[in-house]
């Protein structure tokens, strides 16, 4: 009994047998066929791989090398503000505004010789909190240069004074920001119902 159960553990702890040469040379040629199955010049496949590959190398050094032509010049601008009021062509869903006129905020790159001073947010008696430093009015700055314009957003019940902050630090480094205030859901004047539900809109 003892003997047999010997014979039983020798049989799992022993070491494994080695693979005959046979059956390595089986085992190279089949897994050779596989890799050129799969990876070989005939595969349509793999031709596919190599072209997404070019691709994504491509699109890589284009985007790289867009990026360098764009990188952000350390220059400050003097910043300009104005307030205009735009009157889009009838019909326009004003959603039961009051204020039939988009009221529009810019800030822009000013003329050098532009002063800048401290804008405030409401009324001119008695203003409620700083917007940013600009200049009212100011002459945009001169040459030939374009510069990006950026529209931007307040939030429920805002106003687009309330986006000098971002509108101001945007124009300071070459950038045309405008806001608008959105019809019926704005800080100027009472919300309206369709103003309130329809806040997606914007303006």
């Amino acid at each position: 009994m003892v003997a047999r159960f010997a014979g039983i553990m020798e049989g799992f702890s022993g070491p494994d047998p080695l693979p005959s040469p046979l059956t390595t040379r089986i085992f190279y040629r089949k897994s050779s066929k596989v890799f050129l199955k799969f990876h070989g010049h005939g595969n349509p496949m793999n031709r596919t791989r190599a072209f997404l590959l070019a691709l994504c190398f491509s699109c890589s050094a284009l985007f790289f090398s867009t990026a360098q032509a764009r990188t952000p010049r350390n220059i400050l601008y003097k910043v300009g503000v104005m307030n205009r009021q735009f009157t889009p062509p009838e019909p326009y869903e004003w959603r039961e505004a009051k204020t039939r006129a988009l009221v529009t905020d810019i800030w822009y790159p000013a003329d050098a010789a532009a002063v800048e001073q401290m804008q405030w947010i409401g009324s001119p008696d008695s203003p409620f909190a700083k917007a940013a430093k600009a200049a009212r009015d100011a002459a945009l700055i001169a040459g030939s240069e374009r510069f990006p314009l950026i529209l931007l957003s307040h939030g429920i019940g805002g106003s687009s004074a309330m986006m000098a902050w971002l509108g101001a630090a945007l124009a300071s480094h070459g950038y045309i920001a405008a806001a608008v205030n959105h019809p019926g859901n704005n800080a100027l004047e009472d919300y309206t119902i369709p103003g309130a539900v329809f806040w997606g809109q914007r303006a």
